[in-house]
């Protein structure tokens, strides 16, 4: 399958991801200009995964993403102080931006079902 088949398959048609972003169980985070969506990043139920995280092109490198990011991090901390690392896996054009907020790769790219990625991490200092 190609990357936008696996996506489509694992989000957005995904019955059961859906369901469990309605029910809250899986957060999403997003910013607004107006009443258009222009960014968003959303985790597993675990909290501890970013699994999505999109930023409109005309929106690129305008703090929005990292702002999402850190509102995000205090929200899951409040849930769960204990939280040592958030991981995520990085599209190769997202390395920049997650290797600017402080994510490290984790291992080499890798490609699953037409998916090229690097798994990355944020430790969580305190």
């Amino acid at each position: 399958p190609s990357a936008v088949d696996t996506f489509k398959r694992d989000i957005v048609d995904n019955s059961d991801f859906k369901e469990d972003v309605a029910k809250g169980v899986c957060p999403v985070y997003g910013a607004f200009d107006g009443d258009k969506i222009v960014a968003l990043i959303g985790m597993r139920s675990t909290k501890t995964h970013i699994n999505l995280a999109f930023t409109k092109k005309e929106y690129h490198r305008r703090g929005i993403a990292r702002a999402i990011f850190n509102y995000l991090l205090n929200d899951v901390l409040g849930e769960n102080p204990t939280l040592d690392a958030i991981t995520l896996n990085s599209s190769p054009y997202g390395l920049p931006f997650y290797s600017a907020i402080g994510f490290t790769p984790m291992s080499e790219e890798q490609e699953i079902d037409g998916m090229r990625f690097t798994p990355m991490k944020y430790v969580i200092e305190r």
